[in-house]
């Protein structure tokens, strides 16, 4: 009986020897560009360190990272959003408009549960509105969350009369100030979150129809996976990751802000592509996890910029958002025209 032997002739190569300079080349690369939001986050604070020797310093980090929880946790539902190949333009309105409910139920006496209830559902309603008028209407997602945009704002600005509501209770403030240990409340809240974030797209099947729908929506739908439920649920995501940074930001300030959030959007989706750098080098496949190293890399460099905003949005005021949701509407109303139209012809 003869038995084959799985061990190579002296004279033979490897298949690794064997593959071109330019493959192995490739797969050494590949790691440094699926890290290199990482490495740069490194080297930032490498420089940093030798400008200014403070910076590494416990207090400092920990101001770093409360100063970035809120985009952090803004950027997760914009995670989902762009996974599914979506885009959401109206973060920073939901968290507007969930702050301003917030504040107007603690105002009006509710028991803070109910009151954080409330804001937390209203920013979820908005996401779901986001998702059924996407996925069931057929509309684009830069137009219909460009009207929720500018329709949350106006919203949040007429119910207010462009004024903030403040004077909460110190128990509810305690969700911004409050601190376990050393570590700050909102900084733990933004790990949470990250950490549910992480299990769901890794664990869970809803996490798997994500990338599948930005993958390929058409093949997702022929497999059977029920797509616009899924679709209308990760908007639904979103717009709860936004109801929860408001509530930490309403608690921050101790104020709820008709203008709160303005430029989150592209905050946020800067925060998402410096995460997920690696992406295009690795075969075109999105990371299985948030990385939060990208938020931190953008946030020292926003602050003087979200300066800058809040003060033109403050002398904007409420009658150019009035117009805004005029427009918004007749946007809305063309885009469903159209749809209809499309329907009707292919009938």
């Amino acid at each position: 009986m003869i038995i084959a032997s799985s061990a190579a002739p002296p004279g033979a190569r490897s298949v690794d020897a064997m593959a071109p300079p330019t493959s192995r080349a490739h797969r050494l690369l590949l790691p440094a560009r699926q890290f290199g939001t990482v490495i740069g986050l490194v080297a930032l604070c490498a420089v940093l360190w030798i400008l200014t020797p403070h910076f590494l310093t416990v207090s400092n980090l920990l101001n770093v990272a409360e100063q970035t929880s809120i985009n952090a946790i803004v950027a997760v539902g914009m995670t989902f959003v762009i996974l599914s190949a979506g885009i959401d333009l109206s973060v920073g309105s939901i968290v507007a408009i969930a702050g301003v409910v917030l504040g107007t139920a603690l105002q009006a006496g509710q028991p803070l549960v109910v009151a954080l209830a409330l804001g937390v559902a209203t920013g979820f309603a908005c996401g779901l509105a986001n998702g059924a008028l996407i996925s069931w209407g057929g509309l684009p997602p830069f137009i219909v969350t460009l009207g929720t945009m500018s329709i949350a704002r106006g919203a949040a600005l007429l119910f207010t009369e462009g004024r903030p509501i403040s004077g909460f209770d110190a128990g509810f403030r305690m969700l911004a100030t409050g601190r376990a240990g050393f570590v700050p409340a909102p900084v733990i809240v933004m790990g949470i979150v990250y950490a549910a974030a992480h299990f769901v797209l890794t664990r869970t099947t809803f996490g798997r129809y994500v990338y599948a729908i930005g993958g390929n929506e058409e093949a997702t739908r022929l497999s059977g996976v029920p797509v616009r439920f899924h679709k209308t649920m990760i908007y639904g995501v979103s717009g709860l990751m936004s109801a929860t940074a408001a509530v930490i930001l309403t608690a921050r300030l101790n104020s709820a802000q008709p203008i709160a959030g303005m430029m989150y959007e592209p905050h946020g989706r800067r925060r998402h592509a410096r995460g997920h750098a690696g992406r295009c080098a690795d075969h075109g496949r999105a990371p299985e996890r948030p990385q939060p190293a990208g938020r931190v890399v953008v946030s020292p460099a926003d602050r003087d910029r979200r300066r800058d905003c809040r003060g033109r949005a403050a002398r904007h005021g409420a009658e150019e958002e009035k117009s805004n949701v005029g427009r918004s509407f007749r946007a809305l109303g063309k885009s469903l025209r159209t749809t209809l139209k499309r329907s009707v012809s292919l009938e």
